[in-house]
């Protein structure tokens, strides 16, 4: 049953540029019609006071520096490294508690002991601390309770059905919801005191350490996945560091983890925008795959899964540009059959981009010499170096890969 809306228009100078901006509020036209129009502008003004265009605000983390703690017991704490970096997961690691192990990442320079501690939410109350492991089987909780939710659940809760109960799990939980672990994790560094105190620097440091640490994660996150079997463990693109203490001077900052950072809340898209998605959705129209990779490829790129992310730019690339071409064969009422014969043919993407491009356009992309030489820098060694080879790419590799395969397409794109 459709459900009749008005839009009420209006025109606002909320941004710092003081540009006229329209404004839509979603309306019932009868409720409207009833509404004495000095009451619906008062409404109005009133609304538009809660409204903001420019970016919001992004908050990444809070932090409180302290010092004077039991400098011995901590240093006693950290006797494999100087830095101690305590980490919250959003993954229970079925390691024994108190369990620890080195980890060494020898292509990085980084040796590190880690520390592996369980811990139980509010969700799991009273939950048992019983950590009992055998030689050869998994072991599981045997007295469990589950609580079910009040239905129906009020929507101030949140979308999730909100469970409770004792020594319980969620299937392939990525939130941490009934259990996370928690992970102490000692490296050696060599800051000097008043570098890590200074105003204007000590952000550097903090950010190379946690760097080194998500790296740390990262290592035995995917050896856990390999090990176990559990698919859905995944890196993390960032972690969130509680605690970091410098044992050589005494220094700590307890932290307010925010993953990525917390913001201003969005109140709606543009009205450009959902009308794009409502035209795509009423006619039928699927996303294009290749756009779809490309998008899979930055989160992939946020999630530190740097050979993911390489392939997919390449797979958006090159289903981009295969697809092009078809679609100028056809336009040439080339056959199936023709068609085919041509890509089979000329399969190399280089040779695509060259001559292909140029028979069915009139154009090359050698003639953007500057993209074509980067784009092929590129593609000979990342792409080589990644696919075929199996070595991990750096984040700055990787972000490079996915604009260069992105610049392309566009290129192309620019060619109609």
């Amino acid at each position: 049953m459709k459900t009749e809306k008005t839009f009420i228009k209006i025109k606002a100078k909320l941004s710092k540029k003081g540009k006229d901006i329209d404004f839509y509020i979603l309306a019932d036209p009868e409720k409207t019609r009833k509404t004495p129009r000095k009451k619906i502008e008062q409404d109005i003004e009133r609304m538009l006071q809660e409204v903001r265009v420019d970016e919001p605000l992004y908050i990444k983390k809070a932090e409180s520096v302290y010092d004077l703690v039991d400098i011995e017991k901590m240093k006693k704490q950290a006797n494999y490294g100087n830095t101690v970096v305590e980490v919250n997961l959003p993954y229970c690691l079925h390691f024994p508690n108190s369990h620890s192990c080195e980890v060494s990442l020898p292509e990085r320079g980084i040796n590190a002991f880690v520390r592996f501690m369980k811990v139980w939410t509010e969700h799991a109350p009273d939950s048992s601390m019983v950590d009992i492991f055998s030689e050869d089987q998994i072991t599981h909780f045997q007295q469990v309770e589950i609580t079910t939710p009040d239905l129906p659940q009020k929507p101030k809760l949140g979308w999730e059905l909100k469970f409770t109960g004792k020594n319980i799990e969620k299937y392939k939980d990525n939130t941490g919801y009934f259990r996370y672990s928690k992970l102490i994790i000692q490296f050696q560094t060599d800051y000097k005191k008043k570098n890590l105190t200074s105003k204007k620097v000590p952000a550097k440091f903090r950010r190379e350490v946690e760097e080194t640490a998500v790296e740390i994660v990262n290592r035995i996150l995917d050896t856990y996945r390999l090990i176990t079997g559990e698919e859905y463990v995944q890196r993390v693109g960032s972690i969130n560091i509680t605690n970091l203490f410098f044992s050589d001077h005494n220094l700590g900052f307890m932290l307010a983890p925010m993953g990525r950072g917390i913001k201003g809340a969005t109140m709606n898209r543009s009205r450009r925008e959902i009308q794009r998605i409502e035209s795509m959705l009423s006619k039928g129209i699927g996303p294009p795959l290749y756009e779809l990779l490309f998008l899979n490829a930055k989160a992939s790129l946020n999630n530190r899964m740097f050979t993911l992310a390489v392939v997919e730019s390449f797979q958006a690339m090159e289903i981009f540009l295969e697809n092009f071409l078809i679609d100028k064969y056809k336009e040439r009422h080339l056959s199936e059959q023709a068609i085919n014969s041509k890509l089979k043919t000329t399969w190399r993407t280089k040779e695509r981009l060259k001559n292909s491009l140029e028979e069915v356009t009139g154009h090359s992309l050698l003639e953007n010499q500057h993209l074509w030489n980067n784009w092929c820098t590129m593609y000979d060694k990342t792409r080589i170096e990644v696919i075929h080879r199996g070595k991990e790419p750096g984040k700055k590799e990787t972000e490079k890969a996915i604009n260069l395969n992105r610049d392309v397409v566009t290129w192309i794109q620019n060619l109609n």
